[in-house]
């Protein structure tokens, strides 16, 4: 193939550690607490109480990263195209199991590594350049995906199968589903609803079809606050001794919610 100047195909592995968790869990600890009154004089006395419980087998988070891709350049090197796709799993993550202690011991349960989060994703980005005479210039473009997925964290046991968030993105949340909004009163009566519902309210799906609006017809909302999308477009224009830059950037597919402001603090409304 004769357009084509160059091309590299490119591949690589490495590992990762963290350790961002609060150190020496994996000793015991002790900390200053209510004393004591002791003996017949009754004489205050300061103690120590056990502040959290042990975890000996205590580790590093490890990240396995996997990236496959290419470079190249074509069409007398003015057109350029590299791609990169990887896959990460992050095993032992350090959490905490979904479990209690009774109140009364004051501990607190210790990291533990078992936690397990997959991503995946790929980057393009494409250039373009030129010249004619005194006048060059350069245009590029990216485009980034990258989607996580919790894949294991002792999620405690749902009130209902869909609403398990194991299988979901990192910080998904359980959200009532839209359906449109009550037009009349007679459509209120229709259709279930929250209790004082009146016309020009958002209609909430009955998820669940049991005739009630109730918390088991929250679903995971499938944005979170972390995009999925990112991208990019620049370019660079020179003239002799002149330069022009820009850049547009931007990011999608993620809720954000927004508070503005209206007159002070007389009160505000949601963007999304």
């Amino acid at each position: 193939m004769s357009f084509i100047d160059y091309f590299k195909l490119k591949a690589s592995w490495g590992q990762l550690g963290n350790d961002l968790v609060s150190p020496f869990q994996y000793l015991s600890s002790y900390a200053l607490s209510t004393g004591y009154v002791l003996g017949g004089d009754r004489m205050y006395a300061a103690g120590l109480a056990q502040s959290g419980a042990t975890n000996p087998n205590i580790t590093w988070e490890v990240a396995n990263v996997y990236n496959v891709g290419f470079e190249s350049l074509f069409l007398n090197n003015k057109f350029s195209l590299n791609a990169d796709f990887f896959y990460q799993r992050r095993n032992n993550i350090l959490v905490k199991r979904n479990a209690s202690v009774p109140q009364f011991t004051g501990i607190q349960l210790p990291d533990e590594n078992f936690g397990i989060v997959d991503n995946k994703g790929f980057e393009l980005v494409l250039g373009y350049n030129d010249r004619a005479g005194d006048f060059s210039y350069s245009l590029n473009a990216n485009l980034a995906f990258a989607r996580n997925k919790i894949v294991e964290f002792d999620e405690p046991a749902a009130a209902v199968a869909w609403q398990r968030l194991t299988g979901q993105p990192q910080g998904t949340a359980l959200l009532y589903k839209a359906a449109g909004i009550f037009r009349d009163q007679d459509e209120i009566s229709k259709m279930p609803h929250v209790p004082g519902a009146i016309p020009g309210d958002i209609i909430i799906e009955d998820f669940d079809k049991d005739g009630e609006i109730t918390s088991n017809d929250r679903v995971p909302f499938p944005k979170t606050v972390n995009p999925e999308i990112t991208y990019g477009f620049n370019f660079n224009l020179r003239y002799k001794n002149w330069g022009l830059n820009g850049l547009i950037q931007g990011a999608g597919n993620s809720m954000r919610r927004i508070y503005l402001p209206l007159q002070g603090f007389a009160g505000n409304y949601f963007q999304y």
